[in-house]
């Protein structure tokens, strides 16, 4: 008889988060009245847990000034047990909105105001409706590593992490998963944090920033045909197939035939045009090279902070011309564990060449190398890489320990993005003009800790922060109207509000507490704002700080 064990291989499937707390990270998040978002599929793929994430997020910063960058990733990073990479990017674009619903953008124009999903206010959009439909049909790498899963498509929507090709906004998912990416981003790299710093120079020289892309541009009337008729797909990803597209439009538009009817050109009935698919070069970014470090360390199965019981925080400077009321920073946490080397050319060639298994059948990673194996007995006891392997632990015993093991997170990619904000430049007539500005922001939700996890409670971020005279300091904080009602605090329900006062003059020196006596620091009694100062700031100032005044760059949208 044979018995099956079910076995949890926590060594090999990957299940983490990242979550942004400074600036905020959505989370795909917009305004829910609950704890839980309403739509993990609106404009990006976290595959973040769905509590996690801020209601709103709306700030600005000035150019030439550091925005501290704070998150927290469940799984290690810079830690033996994996291999990981911290990437840091942002996008700015006019038409880049936060919407008005929670729903998905539609990707048919019929269903967007005015025929055009691009400027349709109700939806949340990021990449835009171009960038997903060049996706949508572009061949996409055959040369990754697929492992045995079931891919429904050939073109970038379909990766190892999302063989199905479910949509996420305009999101491309190829582009998504994979670091440095080889076809055009709207994504400018910040930084990139790895384990593995000797990459380094790879990342910097391959980024976008300084590297110019290419791809293919094939005929319009070849692009709208087969797109009606299904091809795999339109939009070669090699130069030489892009090259010996042609389209011959008077032949080619009368005699194809399919399911649906190409539309032609009245002026075009009587002229032969031969057109010819094109590969064209897409110019960097034209900016400097991104920033690559070692990423701080984490431990495993940890979603909080890092070493010395600090957050993990990366500084920002933002450069100089920018200027732009619409941005986006997102954040892509990619972690794989340490037996699976990613890097290595023999493993790579093993995984790229190798015959694709069938789905459910083993690749040909030879694991039995490791456990001192050849790969007959391998194979004969279920020490293969596939999904849910029943491995034969002793020879001679007939028990099978089943594994859970998913394919699809060997090298699993998670991601947080922030609300959009706008990054300015400072008037010459402003009175910091010249001067240091510190941006001083808030974290934290309404609730205790329970209630706001895997958010967190309330602090400044950075919460210590030294200035020196005529230093500028930016209060940056947004709140929600819609917390939960029943979420720990005090106000208004289901209200976030911040504010900074001095609190009341200790009534006895800490450390020599009395019998019946209040008054303490820890008691946190706000000082009359008559009877203080802070910081040197006039009362108006201290009234703004200490107030609920409507001095938010964006709010919610009924706020608007």
């Amino acid at each position: 008889m044979k018995v099956v064990v079910l076995f949890l291989a926590c060594l090999a499937a990957v299940q983490a988060d990242i979550y942004m707390d400074s600036p905020r990270g959505s989370n795909n998040r917009l305004d829910e009245a609950r704890r839980d978002r309403n739509n993990g599929n609106r404009l990006f793929d976290s595959q973040n847990n769905n509590r996690g994430g801020y209601n709103v997020g709306g700030v600005y910063y000035y150019t030439g000034t550091k925005v501290t960058i704070e998150w927290k990733n469940q799984h290690s990073c810079s830690d033996p047990n994996s291999h990981c990479q911290l990437i840091v990017q942002y996008m700015c674009d006019s038409r880049m909105r936060d919407g008005s619903s929670t729903g998905t953008i539609p990707e048919n124009p019929s269903q967007c105001e005015n025929y055009d999903c691009n400027t349709d206010l109700e939806y949340g959009m990021h990449e835009t409706f171009e960038y997903w439909q060049n996706c949508k049909y572009r061949e996409r790498n055959q040369g990754l590593f697929t492992a045995d899963r079931n891919l429904n498509g050939y073109t970038a929507r379909f990766t190892r992490q999302n063989n199905a090709g479910t949509r996420r906004g305009y999101e491309c998912a190829e582009e998504r998963d994979y670091y440095p990416y080889w076809a055009p981003s709207p994504w400018k790299d910040i930084v990139i944090m790895t384990s593995n710093v000797s990459a380094c120079p790879y990342y910097q020289s391959e980024s976008q920033n300084v590297k110019s892309r290419s791809t293919c541009q094939v005929p319009s009337p070849y692009y709208q045909y087969w797109r009606r008729c299904g091809k795999r797909y339109i939009i070669p990803s090699d130069m030489e197939e892009c090259q010996s597209i042609t389209w011959n439009y008077t032949r080619d538009a009368r005699n194809k035939v399919c399911a649906g009817s190409i539309t032609s050109d009245p002026t075009m009935n009587n002229k032969s045009l031969l057109l010819r698919g094109m590969w064209k070069e897409h110019p960097s970014h034209g900016i400097a090279a991104p920033d690559c470090r070692e990423a701080p360390w984490s431990r495993d199965n940890h979603l909080g902070n890092g070493m010395g019981g600090h957050a993990n925080t990366y500084n920002w400077t933002i450069p100089a011309g920018i200027d732009h009321e619409f941005c986006v920073l997102r954040m892509r946490y990619n972690i794989s564990t340490n037996e699976y080397d990613a890097w290595s050319s023999s493993a790579n060639w093993t995984l790229l060449n190798a015959p694709k298994p069938r789905p459910g059948q083993r690749t040909n990673i030879p694991i039995w190398e490791k456990l001192g194996l050849n790969k007959t007995e391998a194979t004969r006891r279920d020490f293969i890489f596939r999904q849910n392997p029943e491995v034969q632990l002793y020879p001679d015993l007939d028990m099978e320990l089943r594994l859970a093991i998913n394919t699809n997170q060997f090298g699993r990619t998670f991601q947080d993005r922030t609300h959009t904000f706008a990054i300015r430049s400072i008037s010459e007539n402003h009175e910091c003009a010249g001067k240091t500005i510190h941006n001083l922001q808030v974290r934290g939700k309404r609730g205790n800790i329970v209630q706001t996890y895997p958010g967190v409670e309330y602090d400044f971020v950075p919460n210590r922060l030294s200035v020196t005279q005529d230093d500028c300091i930016h209060f940056q904080w947004t709140g929600s109207n819609t917390n939960p009602n029943n979420n720990a605090g005090q106000g208004k329900q289901g209200t976030d509000r911040h504010n900074i006062v001095m609190l009341k003059e200790p009534v006895y020196p800490e450390g020599q507490p009395k019998v019946n006596t209040f008054g303490q620091w820890g008691v946190n009694y706000p000082a009359h704002l008559s009877n203080t100062t802070f910081l040197g700031f006039d009362r108006d100032t201290m009234d703004v700080l200490a107030l609920l005044y409507n001095c938010e760059s964006k709010g919610e949208k009924q706020e608007a």
